[in-house]
């Protein structure tokens, strides 16, 4: 056993000689349990769930090189930030210092792993100490050792994790420069390790991702990314589509030109398998099409919609997330771009995510739906083709109040682009039931929009009438409103003190409920094929034009 040490010790020398050297042995990537990760932001309708960065595993000699380096630390770092005292940290900034090359890198690995500690790590500590975050900065330079690179990479991309007022500091303390150098550096886990920190320094201001931005980084990053593809390594992939998807992240949004060249690689890693890499490729994609013509034809041009609306199928929510804003963002752009989506099948997906588990793909899902209600009559067809209506009004009376403001939505939109068959097949789906029970919704906004489209259904089947006297359409519309209790509620809005509310009830009150016009109801009807069928003392002609 004594031999063994001896022999570990001899080598753990060599090694660390070897490091010295900044040439093969330097180490393999972050292994330890704690990292930093990206900062969360919210876009479009959902706050997105931002991705946790994880490491590929290292290759066995790799692993024991790791082990044997992580024992050389100054002291013992334990799992909580109040064992680490003031004093401690002072004296690791002394040692920064110090002429000898390992207890430099020692003390930087001590301070790496304190601002590792998994709870309430002593970031700003370790910022307050004065001198350490400077002297990890000047450790970035080329001259010094790979190993003493990246642990003072690694250590940095922790702070800056932070709060801005930390995170602030490293970029003063001008790290910025020397870690784009280091994205050219020979090493992986180098070149990997500046990602992550200017990544995170990304997402701490707009300011800063824009910075970033004007600088040389972002084409750097893509030149190394020439080759990249699935069977890449893993933790290449994930920094890169990290620290590309920080880049495009955030409102505003950036001048697309300055992001446009990332589009072939993100539509290029979209084949990858890792979860990972998925989400944050997907975000990237959600941030180009968002609000964004150019960045939609790009994205349509890639030929991966199939892809994204495969994923739609996925079971992490992490991946259907960004997956429904891509897809929702083309759907709400112009008629083409929503045909172009449509015509892959993506209705029939969305109508399965609408009895999802989670709250937020459900409202994600309707707000897609409600896209494509505001679209064309033929686009309208192929939600009640899918049935999509009588399962939102189903949904209607019992869902969460977010998902019934874009069941609403849907609802409107659907019944201002309908032709008269439309209508008629949403009379038959109670839709004028459905809209009536929302007169007692705390949103006056989406009474008086369920007033309007109750008007808009009104004028409809009044026009049809006018048309074609025999038609009984509008006597049934009026008595499925009466018969639910609508019309009694209706007359109460007629002096509501929002403006609105007040004079869609009173048009229709006055325009269809009046003493003098003919009251013609009709008792009962069935449906048959979409259509209203009287029942009693009349005979309906449908229209002719087809759903």
């Amino acid at each position: 056993e004594y031999i063994y040490k001896c022999i570990l010790s001899i080598n753990f020398k060599l090694i660390m000689s070897s490091f010295t050297d900044s040439i093969n042995n330097n180490t393999s990537g972050n292994t330890e349990n704690v990292e930093a990760t990206k900062n969360t932001s919210v876009t479009a309708k959902n706050g997105e769930s931002a991705a946790e960065v994880v490491t590929d595993t290292i290759s066995s000699i790799e692993r024991g090189m790791k082990n044997l380096m992580s024992e050389e630390v100054i002291f013992p770092v334990g799992l909580h930030s109040s064992e680490i005292t003031t004093e401690q940290i002072e004296d690791l900034a002394v040692r920064l210092n110090s002429e000898n090359q390992e207890e430099k890198i020692k003390s930087v690995r001590t301070i790496r792993k304190i601002l590792s500690i998994k709870v309430d790590p002593p970031i700003k500590k370790v910022v307050d100490c004065v001198g350490i975050v400077a002297k990890l900065v000047n450790f970035l330079s080329t001259t010094n050792p790979t190993i003493l690179q990246f642990e003072s990479l690694w250590a940095l991309t922790n702070v800056a994790s932070g709060e801005m007022e930390v995170c602030q500091a490293v970029i003063n303390a001008g790290v910025v420069p020397p870690a784009i150098q280091l994205l050219t550096s020979t090493h992986d886990e180098v070149r990997e390790q500046s990602m992550w920190l200017l990544s995170n320094v990304a997402a701490d201001t707009i300011a800063q991702r824009n910075n970033l931005l004007n600088t040389e980084a972002l084409s750097i990053v893509l030149k190394n990314s020439e080759n990249l593809n699935a069977d890449s390594k893993v933790t290449t992939l994930e920094r890169t589509c990290f620290f590309i998807s920080n880049l495009c992240r955030g409102k505003p949004q950036p001048p697309y030109s300055l992001i446009k060249p990332c589009v072939p690689l993100v539509t290029r890693l979209i084949h990858v398998i890792d979860e990972n890499v998925l989400i944050d490729v997907l975000w990237t994609l959600n941030y180009i099409t968002s609000e964004n013509d150019e960045g939609v034809k790009d994205i349509i041009d890639s030929n991966i919609i199939p892809k994204v609306i495969e994923l739609l199928t996925h079971p992490s929510n992490s991946i259907l997330t960004p997956a429904l804003r891509t897809i929702g963002n083309i759907i709400s752009g112009d008629d083409d771009q929503t045909a172009y989506v449509l015509q892959h099948n993506v209705v029939n997906v969305l109508c399965q995510l609408l009895d999802h588990h989670s709250k937020a793909i459900v409202k994600e899902t309707c707000w897609i739906m409600s896209n494509i209600a505001a679209g064309t009559p033929d686009q309208i067809g192929l939600l009640v083709s899918s049935n999509v209506f009588p399962k939102l009004l189903t949904m209607l009376p019992s869902a969460a109040v977010d998902v019934q403001k874009e069941i609403i939505w849907t609802l409107s939109n659907g019944i201002t682009g309908a032709t008269l068959s439309i209508i008629i097949y949403l009379i038959n789906q109670n839709v004028l039931e459905g809209l009536c029970g929302l007169f007692s919704f705390f949103d006056e906004k989406f009474v008086e929009m369920a007033l309007e489209s109750i008007s808009l259904v009104l004028k409809a089947v009044g026009d049809e009438v006018a048309v074609n006297p025999e038609s009984n359409l509008l006597a049934v519309a009026k008595s499925a409103i009466e018969n639910c209790g609508g019309l009694e509620q209706i007359n109460e809005f007629c002096n509501h003190e929002r403006i609105g509310i007040m004079n869609y009830a009173n048009e229709i009150t006055e325009t269809y409920f009046s003493n003098n016009v003919e009251d013609e109801i009709i008792l009962s009807h069935t449906i048959v094929d979409n259509e209203i069928i009287a029942t009693e003392n009349s005979t309906l002609l449908p229209p002719n034009d087809p759903v």
